[in-house]
């Protein structure tokens, strides 16, 4: 008889030890989030510039020193620029500012995050040539639309699209003022 208790003993801790552990491991495959400092997405943009462009045929563009915020109260990031364009014909610079701001968008197919319904927020270049007033006009929209639009704001690891063994979809982003946080589901099989 005291075999029998000592073996039922042991089952039932091993069924109650099974049933905790799949608990667990239920919490373990939920929804999760993760943290990307504002540090880190500011490392990922100093790596990738200065950006050099021929714009409009004539404009030699070059976009330096990135600085990067972000804005919790419109879940926006917010991109500065220094700016230098050799205009066409003269050894002459022209410098200035570039500052755009965007909302975010995931691209589930590379992992990558990219900025949407982005708008320029200021625009400047220091020139005295009154001949290149209407083209300069134009360069902020179009070093928005054809190349600031296309450079990732953050690109996810492997590591962060996957979980013991689990893959996980990135649904929802969020900016803080120090960090993004990215949300993320389990991708159902």
């Amino acid at each position: 008889m005291l075999r029998h208790s000592r073996v039922l003993h042991w089952l039932g801790t091993f069924v109650l030890l099974t049933l905790l552990a799949g608990c667990g491991t239920m919490a373990l495959f939920g929804s999760r989030d993760t943290t990307i400092p504002l540090a880190r997405i500011q490392e990922g943009f100093d790596k990738r510039f200065p950006l050099n462009h021929r714009v409009m045929e004539m404009f030699d563009i070059k976009l330096t020193a990135p600085r990067i915020s972000l804005s919790p109260e419109d879940n926006r990031v917010i991109a500065s620029f220094e700016l230098v364009v050799l205009p066409p014909l003269t050894s002459k610079t022209w410098r200035g500012s570039f500052k755009l701001s965007g909302g975010l968008r995931i691209d589930s197919a590379s992992n990558t995050i990219y900025l949407r319904d982005a708008k320029i927020e200021d625009f400047s270049v220091e020139t005295s040539d009154p001949a290149y007033k209407r083209q300069i006009a134009k360069l902020g929209s179009l070093l928005l639309d054809r190349y600031v639009q296309e450079t990732p704001v953050y690109t996810l690891t492997s590591e962060q699209t996957r979980l013991l063994g689990t893959d996980y979809s990135l649904v929802k982003i969020n900016a803080r003022s120090d960090a993004l946080v990215l949300s993320f589901e389990p991708i159902k099989k």
